[in-house]
């Protein structure tokens, strides 16, 4: 009696692999049809069709279409944060080192895909059940996140210890977006050039360090 064929069967490693790759794929284009086509148009058949699988993967993964959406923006928004730490890294004095972290967020932040994807998170708001809150959670708050993190290794040297780190990072990823940002997105100015990004950067490091840099008095 022969032996029985032996049957082939994946392993963990193997399936893991397997799941990250189809997940990769769904981001990959999710971020590629959202910067063309903008959140409210971006169609979630098209991603499927590009990338393979199904509703049912979006669904076991991301668990909505929202939930993919806010992992194609939360990993675009990773990327640049690491990117801009890293390049703030070799800085030894608070003030360029500031300077330098808001000129880079504040180019992300004119970027035509970025500038597309807020506008239709502005758009579908109340249209697109949980993608503002995804968006929020997702990339927003990792950006806060990273901006407190870059506040955190200046604490004792050149920014006071009493001051809450999460709050602080949070206005300042808003004071950022003031004035030249928020004309840009409605479209009012042309796109700005490094000139005017630099600008405002140094305005707004000098403005926030006015508050929270030691001697300054305490809010």
């Amino acid at each position: 009696m022969s032996a029985p064929a032996s049957v082939s069967v994946p392993s963990a490693n193997g399936k893991h692999r397997a799941a990250n790759a189809r997940k990769a794929a769904l981001i990959h284009h999710a971020r590629e049809q959202m910067a063309v086509h903008g959140v409210q148009n971006a169609s979630l058949n098209d991603i499927i069709r590009l990338a393979g699988g199904s509703k049912a993967t979006v669904v076991k993964y991301f668990g909505n279409k929202a939930g993919l959406f806010a992992a194609a923006m939360a990993l675009t928004a990773q990327e640049v944060m690491a990117e801009l730490t890293l390049d703030t890294g070799a800085e030894d004095r608070l003030e360029p080192a500031l300077q330098s972290l808001l000129r880079g967020l504040l180019a992300f932040y004119l970027r035509p895909d970025s500038l597309t994807v807020y506008r239709g998170v502005i758009a579908s708001a109340d249209a697109a059940e949980g993608l503002g809150d995804s968006f929020y959670r997702e990339a927003h708050l990792l950006v806060v996140d990273e901006v407190a993190a870059f506040l955190s290794k200046w604490v004792g040297r050149g920014i006071r210890a009493d001051i809450n780190l999460q709050d602080c990072a949070g206005r300042l990823t808003h004071m950022i977006r003031s004035d030249l940002y928020e004309r840009r997105l409605l479209g009012l100015v042309p796109p700005p050039d490094e000139a005017a990004i630099a600008r405002q950067a140094a305005t707004t490091a000098a403005l926030f360090l006015n508050g929270v840099a030691e001697g300054s008095a305490p809010a």
